[in-house]
C-alpha cells in the first residue's frame, strides 16, 4: 500500500479518481516536479500518502462528491480499471468491478467497491505524513490563490490556470432509483466531506521533518511492499500463495 517516491519530486497530487486530477497535474507539472499525470509511476491513486525524504515536499489531495466520481468513472468506462488501481494496494485479495457491470447494477448492489471513504481518510487522517492541502474539485477555482501560495507557483500564471469545465455526467440527470442507490451507498460519506470543508490544510507541523517520515507507518508499509514486489518478480507462485493465505486469515 505504501510507496517511497524519488526525492526530486516536489509536489504529489493524489485522489480517488473521477475528480479532475489529471488536468491539475498537467498544469502544476509546468512549474514543479510532480508525480506522473497519467499515473505511469502509480502514485496518483495510491491508497495512502507516499513517503518522501524531500524536506520541502507538498501534497495536494483532490476530492469530490463520491456519487459524482462513481458516475464519472462508469460514464467514461473507467470503473473496472480504477477499482483495480484502488484495490491493488490492499492486503486482502479483492475482485475489481467487472467491466460489463452497469452503474445501475452497481448502485443496486449497494457496496462501495471503489472504497472511496477509506482512500480519503487514509490520506486525511490515518496516514497523514506530509503537509497536504485537501481541496474539493468544484472549489479549486475559488481557492486558486491559496493553492498557488501553498505550492509556491508563480502568481503571474494565475490567469493561465485552466478554466472550469462542466461535468459531462450530472447527478440531476440520473433516474431516481439509481440516484437513491448511490445515496444509500455514499450519503454518509458525502455528509462527512461537507463537514470537513472545501479547502483544508493538514500536516503543517510535518513540514521539513524527515524524522516523521522515518518513523511513520507509511515507511514500514512501503518497505514491506517493495519486498513483496521483489518476491512477486522472482517467485510469483510463492507470492500468490502468501497473499491468498493472508487474505484467508482476515
Amino acid at each position: 500500500m505504501g510507496k517511497i517516491i524519488p526525492k526530486d519530486i516536489e509536489v504529489v497530487v493524489g485522489s480517488y479518481g473521477g475528480v479532475g486530477t489529471t488536468f491539475f497535474l498537467d498544469f502544476v507539472a509546468q512549474f514543479k516536479k510532480t508525480n506522473h499525470p497519467q499515473d505511469e509511476d502509480k502514485i496518483k491513486h495510491l491508497g495512502m500518502p507516499p513517503v518522501s525524504f524531500n524536506k520541502d515536499i507538498k501534497c495536494i489531495y483532490i476530492y469530490g462528491d463520491p456519487m459524482e466520481a462513481a458516475t464519472s468513472l462508469f460514464g467514461r468506462g473507467m470503473h473496472h480499471y480504477q477499482s483495480k488501481k484502488l484495490q491493488r494496494d490492499q492486503e486482502a485479495v479483492n475482485e475489481a468491478i467487472p467491466l460489463d457491470l452497469t452503474l445501475e447494477d452497481y448502485a443496486k448492489a449497494g457496496v462501495d467497491q471503489f472504497q472511496f471513504r477509506r482512500h480519503f481518510f487514509n490520506w486525511y487522517q490515518d496516514y497523514l505524513v506530509h503537509p497536504t492541502l485537501f481541496i474539493r474539485y468544484e472549489k479549486i477555482w475559488d481557492h486558486k490563490e491559496e493553492i498557488f501560495k501553498f505550492l509556491d507557483l508563480p502568481m503571474s500564471e494565475l490567469d493561465n490556470f485552466p478554466e472550469k469545465k462542466e461535468r459531462r455526467s450530472k447527478l440531476a440527470d440520473l433516474p431516481e432509483p439509481l440516484l437513491s442507490g448511490l445515496d444509500t451507498m455514499y450519503g454518509d460519506f458525502v455528509k462527512e466531506l461537507n463537514e470537513i470543508g472545501e479547502c483544508v490544510l493538514r500536516g503543517e507541523e510535518y513540514a521539513g521533518k524527515r524524522s516523521h517520515a522515518l518513523c511513520s507507518r507509511n515507511l514500514r508499509i512501503a518497505i514491506r511492499r517493495e519486498i513483496g514486489e521483489g518476491l512477486n518478480e522472482h517467485f510469483p507462485s510463492i507470492y500468490k500463495k502468501i497473499r491468498a493465505a493472508r487474505a484467508a486469515l482476515k
